[in-house]
């Protein structure tokens, strides 16, 4: 993904910008930032959020295509996931997305089972992994 496919993806996004930049972590203050800088410019506060959050993504060697997939899915932007998943799937396997959202599943049931007080002693291998 790199900053022309934000840009692309920016002008789908919408006015649903600020739902999904909270999903990817943003604070309000971040928000009047990008909206001062861009006052009469959606679209572009919608790429440089992108852009920023990316770069913090990488920055962190997170892979940053299955949580932008996840927080979309959030706000309910399934067209946009849809468009992401054909957009990066790899024709041959599609085991990038297959292996995150089986740690994306696996890091879900953990925290259902800690949640629901049903992982006794599961609560320090859930640390040490995460």
């Amino acid at each position: 993904m790199d900053v022309k496919y934000m840009g692309q993806l920016s002008l789908d996004i919408g006015k649903e910008w600020c739902l999904l930049a909270y999903q990817l972590g943003f604070r309000d203050s971040q928000l009047d930032h990008l909206r001062a800088a861009f006052p009469y410019n959606t679209p572009q506060c919608v790429a440089s959020m992108l852009v920023k959050w990316h770069e913090t993504a990488l920055k962190h060697h997170i892979n940053p295509l299955p949580l932008l997939i996840r927080s979309l899915t959030e706000v309910d932007r399934y067209d946009l996931v849809q468009k992401i998943n054909c957009d990066f799937d790899e024709p041959d396997d599609g085991s990038l997305f297959n292996n995150q959202n089986k740690k994306l599943s696996d890091f879900n049931a953990k925290v259902k089972k800690i949640r629901f007080g049903q992982a006794q002693g599961d609560m320090q291998m859930f640390l040490g992994e995460y």
